[in-house]
């Protein structure tokens, strides 16, 4: 054998051999997608924050089988590897340092059987969920047995009620809390002896309005016979660095609404007597998982179905989704900040089903229980900037979390987190008008308006004498300068023509009945001012939805949606007077077409008065101020409403019951016309599209 040949012989040799005294490891890299949601639900792309570093598919040998649980404590790493019937416990370099599977208990050989989880209490006594065995056994940090529990007490005594423990936490006050399978009425709730205190905290149990309508007439047989409306069985518990237990319900396994979700409060945070008191003030949506379910079309797997949480000592949560294969990050208002992973398992950092989630150090470490892995995912820079940062701001550091704020806005593009957190650092430091800039890129109207009070307050206080000026030049201004100028246009048009028709439409306004006996005598009543108000209405709710101030705007202004918004409007306004007209036919009503038109559009003279007046007070409003708004905007309507209602009696002649009668029928009317209408254009719509279809094969026939 040649010098060669040994080499390579040895080398091969070295390899194998470290290969085998190794875990094996598999390096990873960005296989999936990551995004966040804004506060609207919106989701937008980002870089990832984290990064797979490394699969764990076997421990020097040792294989993992249908594991259920895991758990960092003093930097080991414990492992429920429930297929196996065992307790790992590991060093930082996965040796496995002590095995808990077979014990004696009271000299008496015992084992654990299919353990689904374990906690470890302050005084490192090992607490593990012997689910198959149904009880608790509890360990020293050795390994070394010292007791078990079992619940007693009144439902538990006479084994009516099976305890099939899933997961559990020791709260602040001692108490033991423990999930237990085929149990609706909550955590069952103990003390360290095993003796039963209550039930603790339950899902809510979502009774739909039908449900209870047929339940109410039903026969006790037929109720019987009904589907139980029970809560959604709790999944696991968690307990956060301060001693608040999470709750994680999976009640979904497809594409369900937001607000379905949200019901079911997948994801609670408890105090101790049991109520969610889970932060999410920063978003419209509970934190429910993916919002839209799209987001990754080609692997759309419905509602996320979260298994388990894991904490952070600074506010953040992280959420894992076995549906989707995904982890959700959350801060301590409930504001999504990322999400990454994926479903699959064939690319490296995708998951087939993950089962456990822990946080050590920045790092989160994933447990799937179909491939027996353990995939560490650590943060790359953009995601150690957004965890640094909130971790600064969470200990009182905000110069330094805004420093890091500030990097991931100037390199990593938009990310509307990164710009709230600017702007809270600029309002501590009561820098208020930056703290606005801020909070309007980030689109965040809470802490918006909170700024804007103070830039409100320091204004008033600097020009108080200039704004009481301002005011006394505006009423003297309406009391005689602009009735100088309404005199002068009288006298320059007198009383016939177009202005004449304006003045007419306000005048009815505040005299209705003889403003609308008038129109019906046919003495009154322009086509060119109804046009015209009916338009003014149009783009007056079209600018107070866009063109208001920040904190009350809801859309963008362009051309497609102002007329799409005039479209619909004027939909509504051609069915009402269209119905009422026909209407009127049937119920003999005295009121011509134009009177229809007439009484319609000048009655709409207060809303459009009230919106331009709430569009003004936006801009001095914040949004404390929002009722004094929509007050303004009612109060509008409502006058309209009144009007309408007058209009109709008056030029009809009706009687009042008459009038409610045919605003009533009017109304139906309406919707009946619109269903008719989408129905038959739906019909008009299927017609051409056969007929398109029909002409194209006999062309195909006539080629042929």
């Amino acid at each position: 054998m040649n010098n060669k040949l040994m080499k390579t012989l040895v080398l091969v040799t070295v390899v194998i051999i470290f290969l085998t005294a190794c875990p094996a490891t598999v390096r990873c890299f960005q296989t999936y997608q990551s995004y966040y949601y804004t506060e609207s639900g919106e989701a937008v792309d980002i870089e990832t924050p984290y990064l797979c570093e490394s699969v764990v598919t076997d421990l020097h040998g040792e294989k993992l089988k249908n594991p259920s649980d895991l758990l960092v404590h003093k930097e080991f790493l414990f492992i429920c590897d429930s297929g196996n019937n065992r307790i790992l416990k590991l060093d930082k370099d996965w040796n496995i340092i002590m095995t808990i599977k077979e014990f004696k208990a009271d000299a008496v050989e015992d084992a654990l059987s299919g353990p689904q989880s374990l906690f470890i209490s302050d005084d490192n006594l090992i607490y593990v969920v012997d689910t198959n065995n149904g009880r608790i056994v509890v360990f020293d940090y050795d390994g070394v047995y010292i007791r078990q529990i079992k619940p007693s007490g009144q439902e538990f005594d006479n084994e009516a009620q099976p305890f099939i423990p899933t997961s559990m936490v020791i709260d602040k006050t001692g108490r033991l809390l423990v999930n237990s399978r085929q149990i609706y009425k909550g955590i069952i709730s103990m003390n360290p002896d095993g003796v039963f205190l209550g039930y603790f905290a339950a899902n809510p149990a979502q009774i739909k309005p039908l449900q209870y309508f047929w339940k109410s007439i039903a026969t006790r047989e037929q109720r019987d016979s009904m589907v139980l409306d029970i809560p959604t069985e709790i999944y696991k518990i968690h307990l956060d660095h301060e001693g608040f237990p999470y709750v994680i319900s999976n009640a979904f396994s497809k594409a369900v609404s937001p607000q379905e979700v949200e019901a079911k409060m997948p994801v609670r945070k408890l105090n101790l007597t049991g109520d969610n008191i889970l932060n999410y003030s920063d978003s419209e949506y509970y934190p429910i998982g993916d919002i839209q379910y799209a987001v990754d079309i080609g692997n759309n797997r419905g509602a996320s179905n979260f298994v388990d949480i894991c904490t952070t000592d600074f506010g953040i949560y992280y959420i894992l989704d076995s549906n989707q294969g995904r982890i959700f990050a959350y801060n301590q208002t409930g504001r999504n900040i990322f999400t990454f992973g994926g479903r699959g398992g064939l690319q490296t950092g995708t998951l087939k089903a993950p089962i456990a989630l822990e946080y050590y150090a920045g790092r989160l470490l994933v447990l799937d229980r179909v491939s027996g892995s353990i995939n560490l995912f650590i943060p790359t820079r953009f995601g150690q900037l957004i965890l640094d940062a909130y971790e600064m701001h969470y200990n009182g550091e905000y110069e330094q979390a805004g420093n890091l704020w500030s990097e991931v806005r100037d390199h990593y593009g938009y990310y509307s987190p990164a710009y709230l957190g600017i702007g809270k650092v600029f309002l501590y430091q009561q820098k208020y008008e930056e703290a606005m800039k801020q909070f309007e890129i980030a689109r965040d109207k809470e802490y918006y308006s909170t700024a804007f009070k103070h830039v409100r307050k320091n204004k008033v206080e600097e020009n108080f004498i200039l704004i009481l000026v301002v005011i006394t030049v505006l009423i003297l201004f309406f009391k005689y300068i602009f009735k100088y100028i309404r005199n002068s246009i009288r006298e320059k048009h007198g009383e016939s023509g177009f202005y004449r028709a304006i003045t007419y439409a306000f005048y009815v306004t505040v005299h209705p009945f003889k403003g609308f006996t008038e129109i019906k005598e046919d003495r009154e009543g322009n086509y060119k001012v109804s046009i015209i108000l009916f338009f003014l209405l149009a783009i007056i709710t079209f600018i107070k939805r866009t063109g208001t101030a920040f904190l009350y705007r809801s859309d963008l202004a362009n051309i497609e949606s102002l007329l799409k918004h005039i479209g619909s409007l004027f939909l509504v306004v051609f069915l009402w007077i269209g119905v009422l007209y026909l209407m009127e036919i049937f119920l003999e009503g005295e009121a011509k077409f134009s009177h229809i038109v007439h009484l319609t559009s000048y009655s709409l003279i207060p809303a459009i008065m009230a919106h331009m007046i709430a569009i003004v007070v936006t801009y001095g409003a914040s949004l404390d101020d929002a009722a004094i708004i929509n007050t303004i905007v009612t109060l509008g309507w409502l006058w309209t409403v009144f009007l309408i209602f007058i209009g109709i009696l008056v030029t009809n002649d009706y009687t009042v019951t008459r009038t409610l009668v045919a605003s009533v029928v009017n109304i139906a009317g309406m919707v009946i016309v619109f269903m008719i209408s989408v129905l038959f254009l739906s019909l008009l719509q299927d017609m051409l599209i056969f007929i398109s279809f029909t002409i194209r094969e006999l062309k195909g026939v006539f080629m042929l």
